[in-house]
This record gives structure tokens, sequence and C-alpha cells, in this order.
């Protein structure tokens, strides 16, 4: 039982940890590519990469929210973690 309790708390205190990284990385970067956004958005505004330029700034407001989710669901279902009963044949 001690040993599941630690478990759980390693795993706790990883995806912690974890959240902690992928927001200070979103925090961080985030000025960087406005500024690069801002900087190549008025050279490619009517050509061919215009809606790769879209999904590009999509994918960046998007992609925090999916690591998190991701996240808390691993955290979620491993401090769940019950042995499985499989029966005998």
């Amino acid at each position: 039982m001690i040993n599941k309790k630690r478990g759980q708390a390693f795993v706790w205190v990883f995806a912690l940890a974890f959240l902690f990284m992928v927001g200070l990385i979103y925090i961080v970067m985030t000025k960087p590519f406005i500024l690069v956004h801002d900087l190549l958005t008025p050279n490619l505004t009517g050509t061919e990469f215009e809606p790769t330029i879209d999904k590009i700034v999509t994918f960046w407001r998007v992609w925090p929210i999916l690591v998190i989710v991701g996240i808390i669901l691993w955290a979620l279902l491993s401090s769940m973690r019950r042995d499985p009963n499989f029966p005998q044949l």
C-alpha cells in the first residue's frame, strides 16, 4: 500500500513539473512566435502559403491544451492503475 502511494505521488509530481515546463515554454516562446509571424505575414498574404501560416497559428494556440489534457489523463490513469483480473484458462 505504501509503495502504491509513493508511486502515485511520483506520477503527480512528475505531471505537475511537466505541466509547469509546458506552460513556461509556451509563455517564453509566444513572443518570438508573434514577432516572426508579424514579420512574415505581410510577405505571404495572398500567396499559396497563407493557408499554411493560418494552420500554424491555429496549432500554436491549440498545442498547449492538447499536451495538458494528455498529461492530466496520463496522470489520472497511472494513479488509478489496478491489477487486471484475467480469467484462468
